[in-house]
């Protein structure tokens, strides 16, 4: 029994991870009768195949051949390329060190025509992270280098998980940051001027999903640019829509702050929480730039229009439903020699709330370096 459930979990999550146009050991047909036998249950003789699940020698019961057939026919159905745009690496593991290195922004606006507004921004700061994809498949953990090395107060640590095949693309984000930050502006506080005041009373976390569906994916590869099991052959773009759910909540605590700087701005709360679920529809295009055959350009940019249901804890409760507004934007560049590849992404994610006393805005911004091996 634990043999049989170990096979579907192999074989059902990757089910629309190949493609038929893609030669691989296990989509070329092997003749039964040029190969040894082999012998042992049929769990075995999957594990001596090296997990060639065609391999016609395997003795499949009747369940197991059932849920292969089902993988052919996702394989064929959900994940079919035009070989003259792309083609598959050939290898289904890959397993790759990243540096990710990020910034936070948040800026309180009282008037688009005053200038004494509130601008907190997360220090410049460094993760390490390491990736383990298989198929379609990657999980990915970082964890800031400040706290491991340094002892310093900006926590940061990140999970991801992502599934990517030709037609479409789901990400899952959880993330949590707490300290770390400036405080660029805060009211009128000497005369608006830029401070660069060490702040840690910020804090932040998130988990979110966003699946997007790729409408040229004949020719087009996500998993090129990102996912690295492709290969762009010609340059090709795609127009991209999908949905967005996400959940996140920020604090500001400035009650610590010196009391001239509160009297600077009497008005505003100390304590500022934003807890909020958002629904967003997005849609966008992406395109990958052949640039020889080593090096891919790709370039995304997919704005969000959703609900966003906010509670907004201050000096007093509030409960909004509001029309979000979002961006996020991507670019990476590829490098792939064999079994070596290295990238380099840049990601932006934008957006605001709106309150009757001021608007909030919030980004964070991405530059990944990525280096990594298939096997």
């Amino acid at each position: 029994m634990k043999r049989f459930l170990l096979f579907c979990l192999v074989l059902i999550p990757f089910s629309f991870c190949r493609s038929e146009n893609n030669i691989t050991s296990d989509s070329i047909p092997v003749p039964a009768d040029s190969l040894a036998p082999l012998h042992g249950n049929w769990f075995q003789q999957l594990v001596r195949t090296g997990f060639q699940i065609n391999d016609p020698r395997i003795s499949y019961p009747r369940f197991p051949r059932f849920c292969l057939k089902v993988y052919n026919w996702g394989d064929r159905t959900f994940n079919s390329y035009d070989p003259a745009y792309v083609r598959s690496t050939g290898k289904n593991w890959k397993i790759s060190v990243k540096s990710d290195n990020w910034n936070q922004s948040y800026r309180y606006v009282f008037s688009l025509f005053d200038q004494n507004n509130v601008s907190v921004r997360s220090r410049v700061s460094s993760d390490l992270g390491i990736s383990l994809n298989f198929m379609a498949v990657g999980i990915s953990y970082t964890r800031a280098l400040d706290e491991l090395f340094y002892g310093r107060k900006n926590k940061r640590n990140s999970l991801d998980f992502s599934f990517t095949c030709s037609r479409f693309s789901v990400e899952l984000l959880s993330q949590q940051t707490e300290g770390g930050a400036y405080i660029d502006r805060y009211g009128d506080y000497e005369n608006g001027k830029f401070l660069h005041m060490p702040f840690d009373g910020l804090s932040q976390s998130q988990t979110s999903v966003t699946a997007f569906y790729f409408f040229n994916h004949n020719r087009y590869s996500q998993s090129a640019a990102y996912a690295y099991s492709k290969y762009q052959l010609r340059s090709a773009g795609s127009w991209i829509g999908g949905f967005r759910w996400g959940h996140r909540r920020i604090v500001m605590d400035f009650s610590d702050l010196p009391d001239d700087m509160k009297e600077a701005n009497p008005d505003f709360p100390l304590i500022n929480t934003f807890n909020y679920n958002e629904y967003s529809l997005l849609g966008g295009y992406a395109h990958n730039f052949v640039l020889n055959r080593h090096f891919l350009y790709n370039i995304t940019a997919m704005p969000c229009v959703g609900y966003r249901n906010s509670e907004l804890h201050t000096d007093s409760r509030g409960r909004r439903e509001m029309i979000s507004a979002n961006m996020i934007g991507r670019m990476s560049l590829t490098y792939n020699n064999r079994m070596l590849f290295c990238g380099i992404v840049a990601k932006f994610n934008g957006g605001f709330i709106l309150n009757k006393n001021f608007s909030f805005f919030n980004s964070t911004q991405y530059a990944t370096a990525i280096v990594g091996v298939r096997f």
